[in-house]
């Protein structure tokens, strides 16, 4: 297995010190002419922009570094498809080159595709979390460089949650491509900093170059200098929007419940109907979700007109989004009834459990544990992901995980 820096150990004690840059910009930055005779695969999407919103690949372009090929993940290249869409073969508009689906026939790339590429440049913006699919996608690259003479270049992006890891372990029973990875829900970890860690965990061997970000302080607030915010998949609209999603993402398999996925709030809210905002934040204030207010709101999604909470993220480095969602979910049991929430038409038990990665979870809501205990036996079962963790950081950690 062979790794690399993109920077030297002297700049990498001042990586911290300079002006944001993202991965993709420190590493054409450090390119020679050299790498224009490379032919390069490009796997990225509409989301993968600097802080003047020029994409990835304009910047590779305007370097002299264009791309042989193009990959896209779920929602395509262009992020225009809808959740769960296959996505087809294309070829770019202006340049002519094949734009190969990743989220189609296959969801890992093909050894033909492959085979005449010298490396492959991985430039997602990513959550950080384990049922966002882009992690699978993640997995699924490095597995097919694995053992080949192709070098994975992955981009560097910040995460909201960059500093804790929250949620079960995946159970390899319920492995899924939204449950690829063997991490508990989020990870707190950046898209490089996943790929140190997934080559470490699954023993993959893979010629890796980081591109880290220059200027990053593992902050979970987006600072000056950022990329500007594109949505990476339709309804994930903000950067708060995309902290509480694993707290509200639930409502994907759950149809009495409702994240105004349509909305501009979309998963920063909860709904239901029949449930009284007041009363369900009486509720929930039992549980002292830290770093997190819930605020009363009704809004309109699917023709209804739904009462539930907002959740506004007060200080993220508290926030628990899987505790969270445990102390949603219990509190909207108790106020539905377990037949209203787990039993509705449309409900999607499999998936729910798909996305929590283990059955374990909908079972002990359903059977009343206690929250604490519940997320006790998360913490007990995550001491070897956290070393793991650890080993494969980049930029040093905030503060300690708990």
């Amino acid at each position: 297995m062979f790794c690399s820096f993109l920077h030297s150990a002297p700049e990498l004690r001042n990586v911290f010190a300079r002006m944001f840059q993202t991965g993709i910009e420190s590493w054409i930055e450090r390119k020679t002419p050299s790498h224009k005779k490379f032919r390069m695969g490009l796997i990225s999407h509409a989301a993968a922009v600097n802080a003047r919103g020029v994409s990835s690949l304009d910047l590779l372009c305007k370097a002299g570094l264009r791309p042989a090929a193009l990959f896209g993940p779920e929602h395509g290249f262009f992020g225009q498809a809808g959740p769960g869409a296959i996505v087809g073969e294309k070829r770019h508009p202006q340049l002519r080159i094949p734009i190969h689906s990743l989220y189609g026939a296959t969801r890992t790339p093909k050894k033909i595709w492959l085979e005449n590429l010298d490396l492959l440049v991985f430039d997602l913006q990513d959550l950080g979390v384990r049922c966002y699919t882009y992690l699978s996608t993640l997995r699924g690259v490095l597995e097919a460089a694995s053992g080949t003479a192709l070098r994975v270049v992955v981009a560097d992006r910040p995460i909201p949650l960059p500093n804790h890891c929250d949620g079960p372990l995946l159970d390899p029973a319920f492995q899924s491509f939204v449950a690829d990875v063997p991490s508990p829900m989020t990870t707190g970890m950046t898209p490089a900093e996943a790929a140190r860690w997934l080559i470490q965990t699954l023993k993959l061997d893979v010629d890796l170059e980081v591109a880290a970000m220059t200027g990053y302080s593992r902050s979970s607030r987006r600072g000056p200098g950022w990329p500007v915010w594109r949505p990476p998949s339709p309804a994930i609209r903000s950067w708060a929007g995309a902290t509480t999603y694993p707290a509200t993402v639930w409502a994907e398999a759950l149809p009495s419940l409702d994240c105004n996925r349509s909305g501009q709030q979309a998963f920063q809210v909860l709904g239901a109907i029949g449930i009284h905002a007041s009363e369900w934040i009486h509720h929930l204030r039992r549980f002292h979700c830290d770093g997190v207010e819930f605020q009363p709101v009704r809004f309109r999604s699917r023709d209804r007109l739904y009462s539930g909470v907002q959740l506004v993220v007060r200080d993220p480095d508290s926030f628990r989004p899987v505790y969270c969602a445990a102390a949603l979910l219990s509190t909207a049991q108790t106020l539905l009834g377990l037949d209203g929430l787990w039993t509705s038409p449309g409900s999607r038990l499999d998936f729910f459990d798909q996305l929590a990665g283990t059955s374990a979870f909908r079972k002990n809501l359903i059977a009343g544990l206690s929250i604490p205990r519940m997320t006790e036996t998360w913490r007990k079962g995550r001491s070897a992901f956290e070393a793991a963790r650890a080993a494969a950081l980049i930029y040093a950690p905030r503060h300690d995980l708990n």
